[in-house]
């Protein structure tokens, strides 16, 4: 997994079951044409969620729970996985 700009895996919504990121296997990742990351973006929105696409430092491949979160999850978010796994942290942000 790339974690661009974040520490380390759980710095990020990945970990949390709460984000993706997507490819085209006929290409090699990170060449697919920009067409593909529009058509990702759009089928994201449409669905409510969050697309990398719109960030000032974009990260096409990526989409995530769109309800209002932090850009990145907090000493909160990983105290509530601790305690109560996965659905404890997706129902804190509304996922389920």
């Amino acid at each position: 997994m790339l974690l661009g700009y974040a520490e380390n895996g759980s710095h990020t919504w990945h970990f949390y079951g709460l984000a993706a990121d997507y490819g085209d296997v006929r290409f090699e990742p990170g060449l697919e044409p920009i067409s593909f990351y529009d058509a990702l973006r759009d089928a994201a929105v449409g669905e409510g969620l969050v697309s990398g696409s719109d960030w000032s430092m974009r990260d096409r491949p990526h989409v995530q729970w769109g309800r209002p979160m932090r850009a990145a999850p907090s000493v909160h978010a990983a105290q509530l996985l601790a305690m109560g796994g996965y659905e404890a942290v997706w129902r804190e942000v509304q996922a389920l």
